[in-house]
């Protein structure tokens, strides 16, 4: 279009008069004819651009291939009009009496023209400058970070707190609500409402223990806020206030962001990133989850970080001694049938109510349960009819077992979490992969992988790396490119 209205102004001028309407229509034609060429090449050279896109696999490319197929069907369809519509527009509503320049472009071609000038007479300091700019913006680009989804602001934060494994549902209710108080009371004009759920959800998508709660924060626009204005430092603020709450750990997210990086890390890990640890042994695997948590800790820029909660389950174990049950006459069903009722319920009448059965169990009180000296006392019957404590046919222990036990592709794993702030992930993450293997030796028969975006990150990278200079190399090996490209770059 501004080569028609150029040349329909030069046109006119040279004739002095009114042109007719079959004049306008071939310089329409001839201005649209002269830009075909350079209009292709500058289209095909930004296409060129986007088409390595298209080459991602995996979450890489669920990601980013609709963004560019989007932007090239975007230019295709501009290219099309502009050959088409745009010329046809300009036929019908073009009536060009003198081109107007604009005022700001003639003050620019002021200054641009003596520059040019004075470049082309110190031609060698213009190219020595211009290298060493180059020089310098390759420096910066390398110490640049790397993200592989910029972060968003949800207007709201997923808080996943947890407790001790050993805690009941009623205490974590109780120190739900408390944290919930500490929340409201403390940032009234930050926070609208606070909500948490204890557990796995109705729909079992996501396994969670009693002790692991997820706090779904929302809040006032920040033009509400008081304390702060910046959410990075309401982050910082509201966990140095639940930090004073004991026994509690907590890891800031948010509603989208959390359930993302579990669709990319897998189930149980919501932070920034998983390291997880593979191996056979689950004490070896939560002793050396703590101590790749300590290092990942003392990298600037981590905040949150937790190894996943493995071991620390009360558990109470009963092993029959079946040299003791010899001696009575006693068979280990006996036992276990005495320690079910007694411990675990035992069913002894279903009561109806209409359509809706209800079964009764009856076991001991709670008192009595909790104490193993009490279990102990329990007395099982002989086949002689005689009364024999639990305690002289099995050993009672109280111990710590097991909180769950997690796999991945059939091996056994725990995940060391991190979030990050006022850092890049793709940095934090090169540098807690140095410090580990400055600093840390893994046992025989263990392995580390660093998952969630930063793997994405480094897979993604790696495939542009070979398929962007591949389109290019194409891209120049065509017939007639370099003459297209060469008219775009004059044009």
């Amino acid at each position: 279009m501004e080569n028609c209205v150029r040349q329909l102004a030069e046109r006119r001028q040279e004739h002095g008069r009114e042109l007719t309407e079959q004049e306008r229509l071939d310089i329409v034609y001839e201005g649209t004819v002269q830009v075909l060429k350079p209009g292709i090449a500058g289209v095909i050279i930004i296409l060129a651009a986007y088409v390595p896109i298209l080459t991602l696999t995996g979450l890489e490319g669920k990601t980013f291939r609709p963004m560019g197929m989007t932007v090239i069907f975007a230019l295709l369809g501009a290219l099309l009009l502009s050959f088409t519509l745009v010329p046809a527009l300009c036929a019908f509503f073009l009536k060009v009496k003198a081109e107007r320049e604009n005022p700001i472009v003639v003050w620019l071609s002021r200054l641009y023209r003596p520059t040019l000038e004075k470049s082309l007479q110190y031609r060698y300091l213009t190219v020595s400058a211009a290298a060493v700019f180059l020089g310098f913006c390759l420096f910066m680009a390398s110490r640049l970070g790397s993200e592989f989804m910029p972060q968003l602001d949800e207007g709201a934060y997923a808080l996943e707190a947890i407790y001790a494994p050993s805690i009941s549902l009623e205490q974590v209710v109780e120190r739900a609500g408390v944290a919930e108080k500490v929340i409201l009371d403390k940032f009234p004009d930050e926070v609208k409402n606070v909500v948490t759920r204890i557990g796995r959800p109705e729909v079992a998508t996501d396994p969670m223990l009693v002790n692991q709660t997820d706090v779904l924060i929302d809040l006032y626009p920040p033009e509400h806020w008081k304390k702060t204005k910046a959410k990075a430092e309401l982050t910082k603020l509201m966990a140095e206030e639940l930090d004073k709450i004991p026994g509690l750990h907590t890891s800031f997210s948010q509603p989208i962001e959390m359930r993302m990086s579990e669709l990319i890390q897998g189930v149980g890990v919501r932070a920034n990133l998983g390291i997880k640890l593979f191996g056979p042994d689950p004490d070896i695997l939560a002793r050396e989850a703590n101590r790749i948590s300590r290092i990942a800790s003392s990298v600037p820029g981590a905040a949150d970080v937790k190894a996943e909660t493995t071991q620390g389950l009360p558990q109470l174990q009963i092993a029959i001694r079946r040299d003791k049950i010899a001696r009575y006459g006693i068979n280990v069903a006996d036992v276990n049938e005495v320690v079910e009722a007694a411990v675990g319920g035992k069913v002894v009448t279903t009561i109806s109510d209409g359509a809706t059965r209800v079964d009764v169990s009856v076991r001991m009180p709670q008192s009595f349960r909790d104490d193993p000296d009490k279990i102990g006392n329990i007395l099982v019957s002989a086949s002689d009819g005689k009364q024999v404590p639990l305690s002289q046919l099995a050993d009672i222990t109280s111990m710590e077992g097991p909180v769950q036990i997690s796999r991945e592709n059939g091996q056994r794993r725990i995940v060391i979490q991190a979030n990050v702030r006022d850092r890049d992930l793709g940095s934090f993450t090169e540098e807690v992969k140095r410090r580990l293997e400055r600093e840390y030796k893994l046992p025989t028969g263990y392995r580390l992988e660093f998952g969630g975006t930063y793997e994405q990150l480094q897979s993604g990278r790696a495939r542009l790396a070979i398929a962007t200079p591949l389109t290019f190399a194409r891209l120049s090996s065509l017939p007639g490119y370099p003459s297209l490209s060469r008219v775009a770059f004059w044009r």
